[in-house]
């Protein structure tokens, strides 16, 4: 485990996979001063892994170079991983922690506009769609800066408005429709049981071999539901990092739910628990009147972030 200083304070521990990622990233450089166990002093990043020595500090991420130490689409693709969910809780206490006042106030400010985007009288079905990728996307562009050490503004958090509108809206819309036809089939196996059913209640008949052949249709209907929900959340899971992708990364919305597929698929079940425990958080926080809300989200979405870093971090940016 791996400690190092940041701003004039003490960060980590970390793994030594997480180290590597955090100087991939440019979190840290050569310059940087770390420690661990066993080390009578604080030393250089760059004299205990000499070859880090002609790698400085770059500009701000979002305008890094291409540079030899990026990973192309095809490594990421083939590369195998864990989550750590533990460390990725732990992680993002320390972060809440660290900056608690900031944090409370954007993730209260995106939640406020996300609540009237989607609290539209008639035109929210709409509305939604249209803003809320680009809303995520600035919100989760914010919590990637905040992993990485780097300053985040407030503005951070809805730089979705700006030339990645379009992208973040069709990575919003697109994975939000294609898994929504997973449950056609049973709605339409529902909307022929109504319609058999009122038949059957305007011929007035009472027959019980009939209510009983009524009852195939329903349990088809029940099955075609439960499969429907099923394919819609594996879709939604694999298609997780999409909006992750677009605005950190620069991609285009389909690229991007490519990419996410691939890597996700590898463990989707592990991904599937991290949503679970984040929604947890989430939840625990919910049930705390509410108040305790404010504390949980800002925990649960940087959960996501630094798994999004940990699996497509050193991922070389998309050129403009």
């Amino acid at each position: 485990m791996w400690y190092y200083a940041k701003n004039g304070e003490q960060r980590g521990p970390v793994t030594d996979a997480d180290f590597q990622t955090l100087y991939q990233t440019r979190t840290i450089n050569a310059e940087t001063l770390v420690w661990r166990e066993g080390m009578a002093n604080w030393q250089p990043y760059g004299e205990l892994f000499p070859g880090a020595g002609a790698r400085t500090a770059p500009a701000p991420f979002a305008a890094t170079p291409v540079a030899a130490s990026w990973a192309t689409e095809a490594q990421v693709r083939e590369r195998d991983y864990e989550h750590e969910i533990g460390h990725y809780f732990g992680q993002s206490w320390d972060l809440f922690k660290s900056d608690a006042g900031r944090l409370l106030g954007v993730t209260a400010l995106f939640g406020l506009c996300f609540l009237v985007v989607n609290g539209i009288p008639y035109l929210s079905s709409i509305t939604g769609l249209v803003f809320n990728g680009p809303l995520l996307g600035g919100l989760f562009l914010y919590y990637l800066k905040k992993v990485r050490g780097q300053n985040a503004a407030v503005g951070d958090a809805f730089s979705g408005f700006s030339d990645r509108f379009g992208q973040l809206l069709l990575g919003y819309l697109i994975p939000s429709l294609l898994a929504g036809l997973a449950i056609i089939p049973a709605v339409i196996m529902a909307v022929l049981v109504v319609v058999a059913g009122a038949v059957r209640q305007d011929a007035h008949t009472g027959d019980p071999l009939g209510n009983l052949a009524m009852s195939v249709p329903l349990l088809i209907c029940g099955v075609l539901a439960v499969a429907g929900i099923c394919v819609m959340i594996y879709l939604q899971y694999c298609w997780m990092f999409t909006l992750w992708l677009v605005a950190d990364k620069n991609m285009s919305f389909w690229p991007a739910m490519s990419l996410s597929r691939a890597v996700v698929r590898k463990h989707w079940w592990q991904t599937l628990l991290l949503g679970i425990v984040s929604g947890l958080v989430a939840l625990a926080g919910l049930l705390l009147c509410g108040v305790g809300l404010l504390v949980a989200a800002p925990v649960a979405v940087a959960m996501w972030a630094y798994a999004y870093e940990r699996l497509f971090g050193d991922l070389q940016p998309t050129a403009d």
